[in-house]
């Protein structure tokens, strides 16, 4: 128990600068008027390889399994694919229906991409290298650790559930208020997944088809923004 709970609380303040930038982002209006730096996508980066650092001295050190964390070991292909399907499934259906405002909410989470994105180049390769390695840490540390691992040890897994959500929302306040309701179904449909025969692994599968997406966005504006452009100087070229 003392292992668990001292690597739950190592882990949890490797968050601290996380946490308070997203509130002062949030405090200072979202992603509306901020957009990330270079430095700031090294920095996470650094902070999420310190990370797989003290997992890794701590598995070794026998503080905690794959069991112990929701791991199954069978299986896994099909839940990787079911993970992903859940997130469909929540952007289709739960997602629309936590929306108050369906196009505000849109343009807040657009803006949040764009948001992680650097205007340099070597900046938006280490937003991308962030975008493939968060999902498996934050699930491990927020979903395996504080959530299944806490539970098992306490005999009971809402204290970890609760503190969970409260990290989630937190931590995703950057993207603005129109975001929370979003990420509270989102923290919810892992942990379903977490509990389910799926495991972990769904779980990880299902937040790494989110994170991608800002993938996704990223190139499917840079193309609109070229389009543009032509148009533009065509249309200039004719005048």
């Amino acid at each position: 128990m003392e292992h668990t709970l001292a690597l739950i609380a190592v882990l949890l303040l490797s968050y601290a600068p996380s946490l308070v930038g997203s509130w002062r982002w949030f405090a200072y209006g979202g992603t509306s008027r901020l957009r990330a730096t270079s430095r700031q996508m090294a920095d996470a980066l650094a902070l999420d390889g310190l990370r797989v650092f003290i997992l890794a001295y701590t598995f070794h050190l026998d503080w905690w399994d794959g069991r112990s964390i929701g791991l199954h070991h069978d299986g896994w292909v099909t839940a990787i694919f079911l993970g992903a399907v859940a997130y469909g499934l929540y952007l289709a259906t739960v997602g629309d229906l936590l929306q108050g405002n369906q196009e505000a909410e849109i343009r807040s989470r657009w803006r949040s991409w764009l948001s992680l994105w650097p205007r340099e180049p070597h900046g938006k390769r280490l937003t991308a290298a962030l975008l493939m390695v968060n999902p498996f840490v934050e699930e491990i540390v927020s979903r395996g650790l504080l959530v299944y691992a806490l539970g098992h040890t306490l005999g009971t897994p809402w204290p970890g559930i609760a503190l969970g959500l409260v990290f989630c929302i937190v931590l995703h306040l950057y993207q603005g208020r129109t975001a929370i309701g979003f990420h509270i179904g989102f923290y919810l449909v892992t942990v379903a997944l977490l509990y389910s025969p799926l495991g972990l692994l769904g779980a990880i599968a299902c937040h790494f088809l989110a994170d991608t997406q800002a993938l996704r966005t990223e190139r499917i504006v840079r193309g609109h923004r070229l389009w543009r452009a032509r148009v533009r100087a065509q249309r200039d070229g004719l005048s």
